[in-house]
């Protein structure tokens, strides 16, 4: 019978505290039917009593836990080299506390991004004198001095909004397509994966 059992580690996952961490839960397995029942089952160490909300896991501890249950069992790794446990330590009680704060600074947040677009604009335009470029055009058109600009500035606002929108791909009707924003965010939550990572990989050595 062949005991090969192929590994694949997840790269993050999120548990509840005191949840009960399994194999299948962390990692792909791919073995003989008979041996991935058991390994399946095969339950994680957490130790939640660290201050930490995210615990690194290697493939080497993984291997070790493998090895113990089923001796004589060659494993092969692919892919990750250590799984990411995101720990939820907050109660419901908490979580309402957060939702509401979190409420509160994102409407602080946009009203801050809204005036402070909208003055950055408005800066932009009196530094390049737009009001003189639009009675410039304005006077072209009709011929006239002293003409209402109502006109083309309502136009021209209303196509600021379009354009940025157009940019940021909100009206992109293929959802498949990622805009900007969500790149952005995208790398920004990989970068702090990867520095968490990175501060548990260094208290994991000062305590060793």
């Amino acid at each position: 019978m062949d005991k090969k059992i192929y590994l694949q580690l997840k790269k993050q996952i999120s548990i509840k505290v005191g949840q009960t961490v399994y194999l299948k839960d962390i990692a792909y397995l791919l073995c003989p039917i008979e041996i991935k029942e058991k390994v399946e089952k095969l339950v994680i160490p957490i130790d939640y009593n660290r201050d930490s909300e995210i615990i690194t896991i290697s493939v080497i501890e993984i291997i070790e836990i493998i090895s113990r249950a089923i001796p004589q069992t060659m494993i092969l790794s692919v892919g990750e080299k250590k799984v990411s446990i995101a720990i939820d330590k907050i109660d419901k009680e908490e979580s309402n506390k957060i939702n509401l704060t979190n409420f509160v600074k994102i409407v602080i947040t946009c009203l801050l991004l809204f005036l402070g677009a909208g003055l950055a604009i408005m800066y932009f335009h009196a530094d390049v004198n737009m009001h003189q470029v639009h009675e410039t055009i304005t006077t072209s058109l009709t011929g006239q001095k002293n003409v209402s600009l109502y006109w083309i500035n309502i136009p021209y606002s209303i196509g600021i909004g379009i354009g940025i929108a157009l940019f940021f791909g909100i009206f992109s009707r293929n959802k498949n397509i990622p805009d900007l924003l969500e790149i952005e965010m995208f790398k920004y939550k990989r970068d702090v994966e990867s520095y968490m990572e990175y501060r548990e990989d260094q208290k994991s050595g000062e305590n060793e």
